[in-house]
């Protein structure tokens, strides 16, 4: 995946110093074309939302460079669709996840990991007032959490005393 992600950004440093250049000749067209290929096939590989999105938008960026070079304009449209429906179903899953995650927070810790869901969506539905149910509840959870670490030492502390009392009493009634 990282080698993935370094000759994308090996192909786009070619990219803008070949298209400082008015007109792209056919060589450098033929390997703009080939690691547009390339990223074709390894998207079957990818998993995660943002990485879709990354490697999609360089999909069409190359495409549109290629400017009715062999097949980049169907390719362009391809992953141009492929793009707004994967924004669409991937901003959703995100969504769905969030609400999930809402519901089972428990802990102050499980409001960060809503945060960072919906941190990967700014914007979509009603996500502002899920992020502002977190902030509501984050001094609430932290509170609660403190009084409960409070409550088990006082408890040890009771637990302890009671046994050093008891060792006491049993110690001198011998």
């Amino acid at each position: 995946m990282a080698d993935n992600q370094e000759n994308v950004g090996k192909t786009q440093q070619m990219i803008t110093k070949t298209l400082k250049k008015k007109e792209l000749n056919d060589v450098i067209k033929e390997k703009i074309y080939q690691k547009m290929l390339e990223m074709d096939k390894s998207v079957r590989a990818i998993e995660q939302y943002e990485l879709f999105i990354f490697v999609y938008k360089n999909i069409i960026h190359k495409a549109k460079k290629l400017e009715g070079y062999k097949d980049a304009a169907t390719y362009q449209e391809k992953y141009e669709k492929l793009l707004e429906e994967i924004q669409r179903e991937g901003r959703e899953k995100i969504y769905q996840k969030a609400l999930k995650l809402k519901e089972n927070a428990k802990k102050a810790e499980d409001l960060q990991w809503i945060r960072k869901e919906i941190y990967r969506i700014p914007g979509y539905k009603d996500i502002d007032t899920i992020s502002a149910w977190c902030d509501s509840m984050q001094e609430n959870m932290e509170k609660r959490e403190k009084r409960n670490a409070w409550i088990r030492l006082f408890i040890i502390v009771l637990v302890v005393c009671v046994i050093a009392l008891i060792g006491r009493y049993v110690y001198y009634n011998r």
